[in-house]
C-alpha cells in the first residue's frame, strides 16, 4: 500500500475510531522455512506456537545484546512480528543478511494492518493470547481480523485489536463501532498501552537502547521470552552462560519520579557516585509524575539500606521504586 493510500485511510481511521496504536509495527514473515530460520534467529521456541500463543521473543547480536524485542503470533501459515515501527526496516535488513538458501521472504506490512486497543470493563480473557473474531466472510488460514487479549493486570483488562485488508475498511469500521468498549477520549490510546506494559514489566525496545542490554537484563527470562532448550540463535552462548552460572547482575525495575526523563537517560545512585549505575529503557509521562522502566544493578539494591536513585545526576529527582507483577530474583 502507498504512503499516500496509508495517509488517506489512516485519516479516514482516525475520524471514525480514537484507539489506534501508531507506534507499532509489523513484519510478516512468509515461506517454507519461516518457523525454522525464526527459531534459528530468536530467544523464544516459535516452532511450538499455534495460532491462538502469543510468545515474546528478543532478536540478538552474536554478544547476546538485543537488537530488538517481538511479540510473535502466528497468521495462518505465516508468522507476524510486531515491534517498535522504527525499528522494522532495520530488522529486516539484518534478517536478510541471514537468510542464505532458507525459504523465507519478509514483508513490512505496518501500513497494511491497523492496531486498535480496546478496554474491558470486566475479564473476557485469562491470558495473552490470540483470538479471530468470528466472521463467516473469513479464511481460517488467512483472518481478517485478530484480538490479541493483552496480559491481565488488576481489574481492567485490555486487547488489541489487529485489522488487516485495508480495502475492509469501512467493514472493520462498523464491526469496531458495535463491539468496541469505547476508551475515554481524554486519554491517549497510545499512552494507555504504553503504561499498561509498563505496569506488567514488559518492555518495549526502541532504537536508543539497541545493542545494550543482555534478554536477562530485561527480564525476558522471568516472563517466558527465552527457551532455554531450545537449539542455537545469535548470542545464545552469553545468554545461556548467564542463566547457568548465575551471573545475572544487572536486572529492569519499576518506579516513578516527579522528574521529567527520557529512554536511554543514565541513572545515578548515591552510592556509586563516579559513573552511571543503570539505563531508563520505558518512560510513560502523567501529569504529576512519570513511571519508568529501567535498568540496574541488583548489587546496589542488596543492601542493608539500598541508596537513592535519581534521574540524570546525584542531584536529580529521586526514582521511587514500585512492586513488579513478578519477582526479581535479585540475588542468585
Amino acid at each position: 500500500m502507498s504512503t499516500e493510500l496509508y495517509t488517506v485511510a489512516n485519516t479516514t481511521l482516525n475520524a471514525k475510531l480514537r484507539n489506534q496504536v501508531n507506534y507499532l509495527g509489523c513484519i510478516r514473515v512468509s515461506g517454507e522455512d519461516a518457523g525454522s530460520f525464526l527459531q534459528s534467529q530468536l530467544t523464544n521456541d516459535v516452532l511450538s506456537l499455534n495460532q491462538k500463543q502469543v510468545k515474546i521473543a528478543g532478536y540478538c547480536t552474536a554478544k547476546g545484546r538485543l537488537l530488538s524485542l517481538f511479540w510473535v503470533l502466528k497468521h495462518g501459515n505465516d508468522f507476524l512480528l510486531i515491534l517498535d515501527r522504527d525499528m522494522v526496516s532495520s530488522v529486516i535488513k539484518r534478517m536478510q543478511m541471514f537468510v542464505l538458501r532458507a525459504r523465507c521472504k519478509f514483508f513490512d506490512i505496518s501500513n497494511e494492518v491497523f492496531f486498535i486497543i480496546n478496554c474491558y470493563k470486566e475479564k473476557k480473557y485469562t491470558e495473552w493470547s490470540v483470538h479471530q473474531i468470528e466472521d463467516s466472510s473469513q479464511s481460517l488460514n488467512n483472518p481478517k481480523r485478530l484480538e490479541i487479549a493483552l496480559p491481565i493486570l488488576g481489574e481492567q483488562q485490555f486487547s488489541i485489536f489487529l485489522l488487516f485488508e485495508n480495502s475492509m475498511l469501512e467493514e472493520h469500521f462498523n464491526y469496531l463501532n458495535e463491539k468496541l468498549d469505547a476508551i475515554d477520549e481524554s486519554y491517549n490510546s497510545e499512552k494507555i498501552l504504553q503504561q499498561h506494559m509498563l505496569r506488567c514489566g514488559i518492555a518495549h525496545l526502541r532504537p536508543i537502547n539497541t545493542d545494550v542490554f543482555i534478554p536477562q537484563t530485561l527480564n525476558l527470562d522471568l516472563i517466558g521470552g527465552v527457551n532455554f532448550q531450545k537449539g542455537c540463535y545469535p548470542g545464545q552462548e552469553v545468554v545461556a552462560r548467564s542463566h547457568y552460572l548465575g551471573k545475572m547482575k544487572r536486572r529492569m525495575l519499576l518506579g516513578k519520579t516527579t522528574g521529567l526523563t527520557q529512554e536511554g537517560q543514565d541513572i545515578f545512585s548515591s552510592n556509586h557516585t563516579h559513573e552511571p549505575a543503570g539505563r531508563i529503557i520505558n518512560v510513560v509521562q502523567n501529569k504529576l509524575e512519570t513511571e519508568l522502566l529501567f535498568e540496574i544493578s541488583t548489587d546496589l539494591l542488596n543492601t542493608t539500606y539500598p541508596p537513592t536513585l535519581h534521574l540524570g545526576a546525584l542531584n536529580g529527582a529521586e526514582i521511587v521504586l514500585l512492586s513488579l507483577p513478578y519477582e526479581i530474583p535479585l540475588i542468585r
